[in-house]
């Protein structure tokens, strides 16, 4: 099929002027007009051919971009997401260059072609020329014309097409300029925890309360933590009545670190102990809790006269003058009253007192009273650890000593952060009583948050005589149960802190390590660069070849359409089937004459053009077959 395109093949190939082929051989031809060949058939067809490859590169690509998206959203990579990283990114970059190569080497069939047609060769370049769609062909081709010093337009355009072959198969690899496997090396340290041997809080002999050497005091600590992490509550001081307390006034003794749980009348505080981690000393909770909790009831004071849980004239009272009276209460109010530490309506002053157990293992529970003028309370304390729910088998620190420890530790050190005033005004020595000692003392500033006994003196309950409410009773008793279960949780928490006591690894086997975090940093500005690169650059040589052999036939690459071409030259000698390709190049060009162009002759009825190598042809390329007579995998 024939356009009529003004597009003329060039003129008709005759040898004369080419250095390359020897005087005799060099004949005139006749002077044949050329019959310009454009086939749309032929054009159709090795575009299909060519997007089939093209398609396989693109997919391969877009498969390789999703992967390098994938794989970087996933942030840290394990050692065997490395290896599918470098599995997968291997395997697709290999199915890219594989696409590339199968379209270079279509290129190169029809390239070669064009080349046949372009002017006459002998043998030996016709047999180099038709294995050019390989890199070895094409480089075997210009080892032989620089070797021989033959150059000429076709070296040029083989080393062009050779280099495009190479450099479009590696193109591929400008892919690993755009990501980075990123090792991150961090030192992993190990877990320290505070090291409470001299924090005063825990001791060998529970009823030694004396502050050793260098340590901070447990009156100390209480109130830095009270200090840091502790709230004024919501109490009214310049009044001189019973105000009334709600949910909101007990959340105001709350601490940073932990709040008030109240559970029918009990009082509970929750401190987890920190542990520090990394080289920042990070905190982090751990695994160990403590937990304080206290309930108290209250008492109505009136001369020597005391009623528990006041609620009308009719309960009895009880003498604590009396002298047989051996209630634990009674003793507390005898040594009061004989140590003149019995705070007054007024004045800003409260007194804590406990009894001083006989034996040296404490009991896990302790008893606190508070005493304000008409009002007292006795609080039942304990506090006790747990470890991922389960009881500590071995606790770190002693229930009963700690919540002793404000009353009868002989040394409160001053100048503690915060301060305003001294945290105690009097301390008093073990007071024999009837059946056990009593140690007291006597706390000021108690409208400042740094003072365990904030807000006491407004919580005068009996001051009418009569009392207010049972609720409001029941918040008072709440009110004075938060204030005693705080004080350990504040000092353990205060303690606890990464600046009060030093510090130890917490597992003796654990060690400084080096840990190495793997992840994938994609430059995306440059993998669009280099996937526009690759797709660019098959556009170009695509059109620059399918330019260039337009108007030549071009025929499939098989062997059958290749022995069929080349069986009109080998039929000028006999039998060859013998001979080496060299000895078989060399008698074919004696037998044909000279060198042989690719080309057309006249059929032998005349009418249908016939191709064929020779030395006398034409360009009247028959018609391209219809689509469906070809293969779009064959070239």
């Amino acid at each position: 099929m024939s356009s009529s395109r003004p597009d003329t093949h060039p003129s008709p190939y005759d040898g004369a002027g080419d250095p390359l082929i020897p005087e005799p051989e060099k004949s005139p031809r006749s002077p044949t007009p050329p019959i310009p060949f454009d086939s749309w058939e032929q054009f159709w067809s090795n575009m299909i051919s060519l997007s089939w490859r093209c398609l396989t590169t693109a997919f391969a690509l877009l498969l390789l971009i999703i992967g390098l998206w994938g794989f970087s959203r996933m942030g840290k990579l394990s050692h065997m997401q490395q290896r599918w990283f470098n599995t997968i990114t291997i395997l697709l970059g290999a199915s890219a260059s594989l696409g590339l190569g199968s379209m270079l080497g279509y290129l190169g069939t029809m390239l070669r072609w064009r080349l046949l047609a372009r002017k006459k060769y002998k043998m030996q370049d016709i047999e180099l020329l038709l294995a050019m769609p390989t890199p070895t062909g094409s480089a075997e081709l210009l080892f032989a014309h620089f070797r021989e010093w033959r150059l000429s337009l076709t070296t040029f355009i083989v080393m062009l097409y050779l280099f495009m072959n190479i450099t479009g198969r590696l193109s591929v690899a400008i892919f690993g300029l755009t990501y980075n496997l990123k090792d991150n090396s961090t030192s992993i340290y190990p877990t320290l925890t505070t090291d409470w041997t001299y924090s005063g809080l825990v001791g060998k002999n529970t009823l030694d309360f004396e502050v050793e050497k260098n340590s901070r005091s447990y009156l100390d600590l209480v109130r830095g933590g009270l200090t840091e992490f502790g709230h004024v509550p919501e109490i009214k001081f310049d009044i001189s009545v019973p105000q009334d307390l709600t949910d909101g006034t007990l959340d105001g003794l709350r601490l940073d670190t932990s709040k008030p749980e109240e559970n029918r009348g009990n009082v509970s505080f929750t401190y987890y102990i920190l542990d520090f981690e990394g080289a920042q000393r990070d905190q982090k909770p751990s695994d160990h809790a403590v937990h304080s909790s206290a309930t108290c009831t209250m008492f109505r004071l009136d001369g020597h006269k005391y009623w528990k849980d006041y609620d009308s004239e009719d309960q009895t009272p009880k003498d604590w003058e009396d002298k047989g009276n051996g209630e634990t209460i009674a003793e507390v109010l005898r040594v009061l009253e004989s140590q003149k530490s019995w705070p007054g309506q007024g004045t800003e002053q409260v007194t804590w007192a406990a009894p001083l157990p006989k034996a040296e293992k404490l009991d896990p529970f302790s008893v606190t009273y508070v005493v304000y003028n008409d009002t007292a309370w006795e609080c039942t304390s304990s506090l006790f650890e747990t470890q991922l729910g389960n009881p500590l088998p071995k606790p770190l620190f002693n229930s009963g000593s700690l919540f002793l420890l404000p009353i009868a530790q002989r040394e409160a050190q001053q100048g503690a952060p915060g301060s305003g005033g001294h945290l105690d005004s009097s301390w008093g020595s073990p007071s024999l009583g009837g059946t056990s000692s009593i140690v007291y003392r006597s706390f000021m500033d108690l409208q400042t948050r740094s003072s365990p006994s904030v807000g006491v003196q407004t919580l005068n309950f009996y001051q009418n005589g009569t009392g207010g409410s049972a609720t409001q009773k029941r918040y008072y008793n709440l009110y004075v149960a938060a204030l005693i279960a705080r004080l350990p949780i504040a000092a353990i928490a205060y303690g606890n802190s990464d600046r009060i006591f030093p510090q130890r690894i917490k597992d003796p086997k654990a060690h400084l390590a080096e840990h190495v975090e793997t992840t994938l940093e994609v430059k995306w500005g440059r993998v669009g660069i280099a996937a526009g690169a690759i797709v660019l650059s098959q556009i170009l040589a695509i059109t620059a070849v399918v330019c260039y052999c337009r108007n030549v036939y071009v025929r499939e690459d098989s062997y059958l359409t290749t022995a069929e071409l080349l069986k009109s030259v080998l039929n000028e000698i006999g039998d060859g089937n013998a001979m080496t390709a060299k000895e078989l190049g060399e008698s074919l060009d004696k037998a044909l004459g000279g060198p042989v162009s690719y080309g057309t002759i006249l059929g032998s009825l005349g009418d249908q053009p016939k191709m064929v190598l020779g030395r006398e042809v034409d360009y009247n390329f028959p018609g391209f077959p219809p689509p469906r007579k070809r293969s779009v995998f064959r070239r």
